[in-house]
């Protein structure tokens, strides 16, 4: 079973839910913004108007043709990373939350003092 598998089961799936599958994107969205504070909302709200939009055009292309599946991508080629829900870029002032934790040099070993004696001398 490879992609284009999954993905027709997939369309399937969806065609003739649609309604019901909007209920859910907004049920989900909701449920997400409630156990995250206000900072998230807005990516949550895009997140959940992409799926519908994405849900839109499924349910166009289910009333069109039968089949305008776009040619195959190779999966494991990425795609250029753009700022959005998946990449949202550099936060101004500092590392975006949630992201990598900034690594600094290792500082060695501290400093002795030098009018301590040192044992067994």
């Amino acid at each position: 079973m490879g992609i284009g598998d999954f993905v027709s089961r997939a369309k399937q799936a969806v065609a003739g839910n649609e309604d019901k599958i909007a209920g859910a994107i907004d049920k989900a969205a909701d449920a997400v913004k409630t156990r995250t504070g206000v900072a998230t909302d807005r990516r949550v709200d895009q997140a959940a108007a992409k799926a519908r939009e994405l849900l839109e055009k499924q349910r166009q292309a289910g009333a069109g043709a039968a089949s305008t599946d776009p040619a195959p991508t190779d999966p494991t080629t990425p795609g250029p990373a753009q700022p959005g829900p998946t990449h949202p870029g550099p936060t101004p002032g500092g590392p975006t939350p949630g992201g990598p934790t900034p690594t600094h040099p290792d500082p060695g070993p501290a400093p002795t003092d030098p009018t301590t004696p040192r044992p067994g001398v």
